[in-house]
């Protein structure tokens, strides 16, 4: 098919690319290497690069923070994010993360761990009311330093800077310390 000269823009919404950590993707059963992710990327911006109808937004799926994420695997997403450039694909990284609902998989996995939180005492829903989707279970980290480096990027006193690969690299390496 032939994107030149068809008169529209085309541009791709909400592709799950989930995390560049394999060890998360498996956790999470995605069905998908941080390698097939990387290898969509580049032949996005193939065809961005080939037709000028075709256009990238920061709109696509991904998990940077979940219970059980730690900082080996925001490491690697670092890298990744780095090295291709991922914010062209995902705005508000440094807040994004695994949303936990009563019909979900992987909720009887979190509360065998002891990582669901009890929402009347909790009162962190998450983004659901901005973004429409059904209310979240509020959890816990399993790693206290990736605890400490979600607070560092979201509590009441973040990281500043408007670069957010840059404050998550900086997150990390202070919860790492800590």
């Amino acid at each position: 098919a032939h994107l030149s000269g068809t008169g529209f823009r085309l541009a791709c919404y909400l592709i799950g690319f989930e995390s560049f950590s394999d060890e998360e993707l498996a956790r999470y059963n995605k069905g998908q290497t941080a390698a097939d992710s990387e290898a969509a990327i580049a032949r996005f911006d193939t065809l961005a690069a080939s037709y000028n109808n075709f256009r990238l937004t920061p709109s696509h799926g991904f998990i940077l923070f979940g219970p059980w994420t730690t900082l080996g695997d925001l490491k690697k997403n670092i890298a990744v994010f780095r090295r291709i450039d991922f914010s062209r694909y995902r705005g508000g990284l440094t807040r994004s993360r695994l949303r936990l609902n009563t019909d979900a998989a992987l909720i009887a996995r979190a509360r065998a761990d002891g990582l669901v939180l009890d929402e009347r005492s909790h009162g962190d829903h998450g983004s659901a009311a901005e973004t429409g989707y059904q209310m979240e279970i509020p959890y816990r980290f399993a790693d206290d330093a990736v605890a400490r480096a979600w607070e560092l990027l979201n509590g009441s006193r973040p990281i500043r800077g408007t670069d957010e690969c840059d404050r998550l690299e900086r997150a990390v390496a202070l919860a790492e310390r800590e």
